[in-house]
């Protein structure tokens, strides 16, 4: 990174250009690392001169997996491979991999490879192969049913609480109703959930994961609904712990177990956007992650407008994510997005729609067409309130205005490019734009924060298409 060369303009945008350039980016944060891009994955654990050596290894992984070994020759090298699964998306096979590896030291070299369709004749799901997460099977979730809560009396009054009283007076009914319940009370299963939730609201994520752990494996008797609530705090909150792989498992288990279209499509989502991440890290290709939604917009209901509206999101990313970006695509995506969705008022996608629009300006800007960038910049800030719904850490607004920064510091408007920075760090102090921005640079940092800033952004004239103001 570099830092302010002290009293020079061109110094600040060196410093904004590459401080900014990696966090401009919604969601994702990770440089993306390519794989071979293949129809599928297997993986593969020995390799044998001896034909007969690699058919005693299959014979002896097979009785564990039946069916889904398989001795696979190679024609130049004369050698025998021996393969388990067949796995369409790369992070099943890696899981898998990690797997095998730590249950038998056989396995210790296993890695995984492309592998063509149809190697395995009938190839199982990913979740067949691994110890499970959650304890409970999908064929018995609906059993869990007639644990209900309705008609017990302190559910009711602890519902009746959360209803109407302040959320501290919630926790404190809560804490103080724990005692009284043992393990194999469902209303147990119900204080421990919404601990977890209201420990996740304060971001006291190892605090919520705790709460919630004892009941989404079992520990704890929970009603179906306050399971899944468990399930899927464990699955969100392993994530934000920054165990994506675990965190990718769970939602792949959750959405087996869901007993709704609504927790099913979720659930598919939650799992698609760990897939983006992962592909980041090499743990699978945009590719893949592209299949994978165009799947899922068959599988997930038209009725569930929102989730299918994250989707489409993802599959623009994509392509500006990908080794090689195509922004000029992803721009066109985006704007193909904000016109359907735009459609469904009664749908809730406004924080869907924000996001596609400041992320078009974003795609717009570096694809070099600086006219459209502005418009959608200007566009997520005349359309959306500043207390629109967002993605956590991501705000529409300070995503725009970090754009706009990027486009006045290319211009050489410096002093206006320091106003804006100003209103990000004042009004988004928390939004993964600017984290770190201080301590990184603590002199441009206190200026912009002592700098007197305009009523409106529009007394900057910023939206003028990219030309530089003659005053």
């Amino acid at each position: 990174m570099l830092v302010e060369r002290s009293g020079h303009p061109r110094g600040r945008s060196l410093f904004l250009s590459s401080f900014l350039l990696s966090l401009v980016i919604p969601v994702l944060l990770l440089a993306p690392v390519a794989l071979q891009a293949a129809s599928g994955a297997t993986i593969q654990v020995g390799t044998f001169a001896d034909p007969a050596r690699a058919e005693a290894l299959a014979g002896e992984a097979g009785r564990e997996f039946p069916g889904q070994v398989k001795v696979v020759p190679d024609a130049a090298t004369g050698l025998h491979r021996v393969c388990i699964g067949y796995f369409e998306r790369g992070i099943d096979a890696r899981i898998v991999r990690d797997a095998l590896r730590e249950k038998d030291e056989r396995f210790e070299g296993a890695f995984v490879r492309s592998a063509p369709e149809g190697l395995i004749e009938d190839p199982k799901d990913f979740l067949s192969f691994v110890p499970r997460i959650f304890p409970v099977p999908a064929e018995n979730s609906r059993e869990l049913g007639l644990q209900s809560l309705s008609g017990v009396s302190t559910y009711e009054d602890l519902e009746a609480v959360r209803l109407s009283a302040p959320r501290e007076v919630y926790r404190h009914a809560l804490e103080t109703a724990l005692p009284d319940h043992t393990p194999y009370d469902p209303l147990l299963g119900y204080i421990h959930v919404n601990l977890s939730i209201l420990e996740g609201r304060e971001e006291g994520f190892g605090d919520a994961l705790e709460w919630a752990e004892p009941v989404a494996m079992g520990e704890v008797a929970a009603s179906a609904e306050n399971l899944e609530r468990a399930m899927v705090r464990w699955a969100w909150f392993t994530h934000q712990a920054g165990n994506r792989p675990a965190a990718y498992q769970a939602w792949r288990e959750i959405e087996e177990f869901a007993g709704s279209e609504a927790l099913s499509s979720r659930a598919l989502v939650a799992a698609t956007g760990l897939m983006m991440e992962l592909a980041e890290s090499g743990a699978g290709t945009h590719e893949e992650v592209r299949r994978e939604v165009e799947k899922n917009l068959a599988l997930v209901p038209e009725s569930e407008v929102k989730h299918r509206a994250v989707l489409e999101l993802m599959y623009s990313e994509t392509y500006s994510r990908q080794p090689e970006p195509d922004f000029a695509k992803a721009a066109q995506l985006s704007v193909e997005l904000i016109e359907k969705y735009s459609q469904f008022e009664d749908a809730n996608v406004e924080r869907e729609l924000a996001t596609a629009t400041t992320q078009a300006g974003m795609y717009f800007r570096r694809a070099g067409d600086i006219d459209k960038a502005l418009e959608y910049y200007e566009r997520t800030l005349t359309e959306f309130p500043k207390d629109v719904e967002h993605f956590r850490g991501v705000h529409p607004h300070s995503q725009a205005l970090v754009g706009l920064t990027h486009i006045l510091y290319q211009q050489e408007r410096y002093e206006e490019g320091e106003v804006v920075l100003g209103i990000i760090l004042r009004e988004f102090p928390d939004d993964v734009a600017v984290r770190g921005f201080e301590e990184a640079n603590p002199d441009l940092y206190q200026r912009v924060m002592e700098g007197e800033l305009p009523e409106t952004i529009e007394k900057l004239n910023l939206m003028n298409g990219g030309r530089k103001n003659e005053d």
